[in-house]
């Protein structure tokens, strides 16, 4: 996306809607005030490759446990 936000400026749009899921982030982008410069899919973004953590770090949620 040219003129995109760094991943910091990104990350920090993206915890100020307090979701919780992929889901929750999937139904916010899909929505016409999703800022157009912005990826809609940022964990396969080639800018944010070295610094993508995974959804829950993105996002600022506790990650799911994994059953036993």
């Amino acid at each position: 996306n040219l003129g995109s936000p760094s991943f910091k400026e990104a990350r920090t749009y993206a915890r100020s809607l307090n979701l919780n899921s992929v889901e929750e982030w999937i139904e916010h982008v899909n929505k016409n005030e999703f800022p157009k410069n912005h990826y809609k899919k940022p964990s396969g973004a080639q800018k944010y490759k070295k610094e993508w953590k995974g959804w829950h770090d993105f996002l600022g949620y506790e990650p799911r446990r994994k059953k036993k």
